[in-house]
């Protein structure tokens, strides 16, 4: 819109109309989602089957393996994959009384850059799971997260913002909304308490929820441990080389047929190489994100969305280099975010956020780091960076995105990354997994996965109930790195959102308490992400109209928004968010904000 050749009366009264709608949607719009978010927390049923004594959950399975076996089948369920995902989900079937196959390819387990912060919603899957164990601080040196802390640079620590994880789980509208429940944002220079807590006291069964932050290697060899515990977990070694699905040829070694009809099993080859077939009538893949049968089960394919490299830091057990111990550091870089966080008493991760990947060219690394980023850090944190940069190698790992949409193979079914992925920004994605696991195992308890419709059934139920957390993790995370990310083309507006979205926080109450439960997925609620996402836009055109509007300012506000709803949208859209997801709504905005036009990341350079 040509906003220079409006006159004055014109340009005061749209000025009027915006601001109008600002404080409507304020003071108004959470009471129109107060009703939905109450029928949502009605209707969405999380049923905790309580385990079975150790003999009755192996009489049952002594019985279903004589049917499986007069069947042609191995064991009830096969899972590809051990890792977070996958080894949970083995324990947790086995002790509900079902025979499990799992196949792992290596008993080296990699040591990762991410999957190393678990919310407090994913350790409160794993608590109610009878998991937590697995992240105790006796068997794996995990450190206890109370909250984050959000760094300005240059701007001291006066401007720190410390946010704290609620002090109870949220449970009904008043507490998604953030209206209940102590301060969720305080000034760095606040004197409570450093909120460590004893390695059992985690999360909302066993305390107040906290997180926990860990090297992610030792927490998979946990919870592999716990697999390999269970007498009806049959854990295997052997590489999984295609599935056995109706209609295609039982010899193939990498059938990559295009049938949809039902799976039955997997062909895989064993540690000392003897190829081998393995039945049942469900299958389950979780072999992370490098999935070799994602594309079997036609999934979709993971976009890339940036790269972090990884540093570790190495520090005295008393005397840790973040600024706030027991948090997670989100830097608010130029020209994106800068996570750290302990995960151990004497190491400190740091992750650098890299648009794209990084080039291969020598040297380049190292300049980057020391040009871009050092300057950048607390001060305390600066020698010891410069010392991982000129000791150690750095880790990349090329963050993507994958929207879940359910497997085209019958009996089949993913898990964990190998099906749904996000930005690590908000560190969801165990939280995610776990929670897939706890609703999944959940879903299929009693039920008799050999009927086909009791196991639709099943898994439209499983469907149902995981389309909370999973789209408000999703989503927040995605959204979260493209509203931290300033590219250096940007004409100052994805500038002014980022502040606006720091400021918003500042407010405390409400417009900090329901993002800070959003990030703890404690809050599994897309409308209240979709509310206070646009409520942050509002405020920003608040701050760029005040203290009088102008033709300028007016403008600026009409890219704010464009730009919220190009960030927004087209993840919505992707993860099917209501009412954004709804074609009208999808219709409306594309015709005044022509959010679909081109990315994010186009527009502000125009």
């Amino acid at each position: 819109p040509d906003f220079a050749s409006l006159d004055t009366r014109t340009i005061v009264a749209v000025a009027t109309l915006i601001v109008c709608l600002t404080y409507a949607f304020a003071f108004c719009g959470v009471a129109l989602v107060w009703r939905a978010i109450e029928d949502e927390s009605q209707n969405e049923s999380m049923r905790v089957p309580k385990p079975l004594p150790v003999d009755a959950a192996k009489r049952m399975a002594a019985a279903r393996m004589e049917r499986l076996r007069a069947a042609g089948m191995d064991a009830d369920v096969i899972i590809v994959g051990a890792g977070t995902a996958g080894a949970a989900l083995a324990t947790r079937l086995g002790r509900q009384g079902r025979n499990v196959i799992i196949i792992e390819r290596s008993n080296d387990i990699p040591e990762r850059t991410v999957g190393e912060l678990l919310q407090p919603g994913g350790l409160a899957a794993l608590e109610r799971m009878g998991l937590s164990e697995a992240t105790d601080a006796s068997r794996i040196d995990s450190i206890a997260v109370e909250g984050y802390v959000c760094i300005t640079p240059g701007g001291g620590p006066e401007t720190d913002l410390l946010l704290n994880y609620p002090d109870d789980s949220p449970s009904n509208a008043d507490q998604f909304l953030g209206f209940v429940g102590g301060p969720s944002a305080v000034p760095a220079g606040d004197k409570r308490p450093s909120g460590k807590v004893p390695s059992k006291q985690t999360s909302g069964t066993g305390g107040p929820p906290r997180g926990r932050s860990f090297w992610n290697h030792l927490f998979v060899h946990e919870l592999r441990r716990l697999a390999r515990a269970e007498p009806l977990v049959d854990f295997r070694m052997g590489s999984v080389r295609s599935l056995l699905v109706d209609g295609e040829s039982e010899d193939g070694e990498h059938d990559a047929g295009t049938g949809s009809g039902s799976c039955r099993g997997v062909r895989y080859v064993a540690e000392d190489g003897t190829r081998c077939i393995a039945r049942a009538p469900l299958v389950v893949v979780a072999d992370g994100m490098f999935s070799i049968m994602r594309r079997r089960l036609d999934a979709g394919h993971p976009i890339p969305t940036s790269s972090f490299v990884g540093y570790l830091l190495h520090h005295a057990a008393d005397e840790p280099c973040v600024p706030y111990p027991n948090r997670g550091h989100v830097v608010m870089a130029d020209p994106n975010p800068i996570l750290l966080y302990q995960i151990t008493p004497t190491l400190t991760r740091i992750l650098v956020d890299i648009p794209g990947v990084p080039p291969a060219e020598e040297g380049w690394m190292r300049r980057y780091m020391e040009d871009r980023v050092m300057h950048q850090l607390p001060e305390r944190v600066r020698p010891i960076f410069r010392d991982a940069l000129a000791t150690q190698e750095p880790v990349t790992c090329v963050n993507k995105r994958l929207p879940a949409r359910p497997p085209s193979v019958k009996r089949a079914l993913l898990l964990g990354d190998a099906w749904n992925m996000r930005h690590p920004l908000t560190g969801g994605g165990m939280t995610v997994a776990l929670r897939d696991v706890e609703t999944f195992s959940n879903a299929i308890d009693g039920v008799d996965i050999d009927e086909d419709a009791a196991l639709d059934d099943a898994l439209a139920m499983f469907r149902q109930v995981r389309q909370g957390h999973a789209v408000t993790v999703n989503v927040l995370a995605n959204a979260l790195h493209r509203v931290f990310t300033r590219p250096d083309h940007d004409d100052g507006t994805r500038a002014a959102l980022r502040e606006a979205c720091i400021e918003y926080l500042k407010l405390g109450g409400p417009s900090s308490a329901g993002p800070v439960g959003l990030l703890a997925a404690l809050s599994p609620k897309p409308i209240v992400l979709v509310s206070h996402f646009f409520l942050v836009a509002l405020f920003a055109i608040r701050r760029a109209l005040f203290p009088c509007p102008t033709p300028v300012s007016i403008m600026r506000s009409y890219r704010l928004m464009k730009i919220a709803c190009m960030i927004i949208m087209p993840l919505a859209s992707a993860e099917d968010v209501a009412p954004l997801s709804w074609a009208p709504v999808r219709w409306g905005l594309d015709l005044i904000f022509g959010w679909s036009a081109m990315d994010v990341d186009e527009v502000t350079a125009k």
